[in-house]
């Protein structure tokens, strides 16, 4: 195993190859230009088309006063080198190559500034020399963006004005980013390190750049914003003034709003002040009208609906639903869902809060007890119907016999001439009329009803 990894180095050394990795080969690497002239795309920049005539070759357009071409590696690599390849027609002078600048960046051409970026190279050859079409430039950084770019305008261009670029390749080598060395193996107890030899990277973020070089520890600790021992975690941004552990990345204190270990998590936006326990996000301040709960996620008592909005019913006691505003339970005399109800005239003391039901008093119907039972009437039902209604029923309103009055003749007669009886001579001869008439009607309804009978018998 060993002798087959000297061998693929010595023949990548010896045969003039880099044997690190072509990112511009990688199917996720995306080539731009600034501009287009004619058919000369961007994309014959990594074709791996080395003939450098000028129709093999990316071209932006004339007259522009800036060109750039852009390598996007879709992530940040550790980078080594970047080998341009520039047009050379037959006798064609890369002129237009002069005063050419290398950038890389985490931030593509288009919304970067050369101040934003770091720089690898910069040519400084001017007229007449040119510079050579073939460079290899050293350029060890990690980064997501290479960047060529130019604004030299060339003097050879007399018909036309302003920057151009012709590259034909563009080729970028390097290893993911914490490996090193021709075989890209792993940097040895830090995250970075030195593309060519190993050595832990001192990051920007390490307090006056010094650090360990075997670990990458930062001696003097983490810049403002940045936590771990190499110092090349993050602080969150919602970290008060971005503050937090070297040894986690726990925030000192969380900006207004925000709360956990890494302020996280977000205050209820109905907590009052929108300030919140750092730790359990409950709003220590209260609740916003309207509001309540530990953390403001409720209505309060008098409140419901999904923006607690709504007012409940005057009628509620002791509150109700948040949901849908039903009574948790009604005032003396009241029911429904919303109290909105009368219980019953009749009821002893309340009703039931869903039907309605209760017990009554003497003299109302039964379970909901807004009407009189059929023998009493009145307003509060308290007088019974009169002994004589048939059936011993009578009207509510009035107390009259709602079915007609009991109608028993020979009593009533007998009645009266029992009182004659006891009354005065002068109406004994009344009283022996009267019960004279009423043998003659008792014979009179016998001798009618007799022949009827014999005649049904036969």
């Amino acid at each position: 195993m060993w002798t087959f990894l000297w061998t693929s180095i010595l023949f990548c050394f010896y045969n003039g190859f880099d044997c690190f990795e072509n990112f511009s080969k990688k199917n996720t690497t995306i080539l731009k230009q600034s501009s287009t002239y004619k058919g000369n795309k961007v994309t014959l920049a990594n074709d791996g088309n080395l003939d450098l005539k000028e129709e093999n070759c990316s071209h932006t357009d004339l007259n522009q006063p800036q060109a750039w071409l852009q390598v996007d590696l879709g992530k940040s690599y550790s980078i080594r080198n970047v080998k341009i390849y520039y047009r050379t027609d037959d006798s064609w002078e890369p002129y237009r190559f002069r005063q050419f600048y290398l950038d890389v960046s985490e931030n593509p051409a288009s919304t970067s500034t050369t101040s934003q970026r770091t720089r690898c190279y910069t040519d400084n050859t001017t007229y007449p020399s040119v510079p050579p079409n073939i460079i290899d430039i050293p350029c060890k950084n990690t980064a997501r963006y290479v960047i060529v770019e130019t604004t030299y305008d060339a003097p050879e261009d007399k018909a036309i004005r302003g920057a151009i670029l012709e590259i034909c390749e563009i080729e970028v080598y390097g290893c993911e980013t914490g490996k090193y060395g021709d075989d890209c193996r792993p940097c040895m107890k830090c995250q970075s390190c030195d593309i060519t030899n190993g050595r832990c990277d001192c990051l920007d973020t390490c307090r006056n750049k010094i650090c360990d070089k075997s670990t990458g520890r930062c001696f003097f600790g983490c810049k403002t914003g940045y936590w771990d021992f190499t110092c090349s975690s993050t602080c969150s941004e919602n970290c008060l003034h971005r503050q937090c552990s070297i040894t986690n990345g726990t925030c000192d204190t969380c900006i207004r709003g925000r709360y956990g270990d890494t302020c996280d998590g977000m205050c209820s936006p109905r907590c009052l002040s929108r300030s919140c326990d750092r730790h359990s996000g409950a709003c220590f301040n209260g609740c916003r009208p309207n509001w309540a709960g530990k953390y403001c996620e409720t209505c309060d008592s008098s409140h419901y609906g999904s923006t607690c909005s709504d007012t409940s019913s005057i009628n509620c006691r002791n509150g109700c639903s948040p949901d849908n505003g039903d009574c948790y339970d009604c005032l003396e005399g009241l029911f429904g869902r919303k109290c909105n109800e009368t219980c019953g005239s009749g009821c002893v003391s309340g009703c039931d809060q869903i039907t309605g039901h209760c017990t009554c008093k003497q003299g109302w119907e039964e379970n909901k007890c807004v009407e009189c039972r059929p023998n009493y009437y009145g307003v509060l039902c308290d007088k019974p119907c009169s002994p004589k209604c048939n059936r011993g029923t009578c009207f509510a309103n009035n107390g009259t016999c709602d079915s007609g009055c009991k109608c028993n003749i020979i009593n009533e007669l007998t009645a009266k001439v029992q009182h004659l009886q006891n009354s005065s001579n002068q109406h004994f001869l009344y009283a022996v009329s009267v019960a004279f008439c009423l043998s003659l009607v008792i014979n009179i309804i016998v001798s009618i009803r007799y022949p009827l009978l014999l005649s049904w018998e036969f």
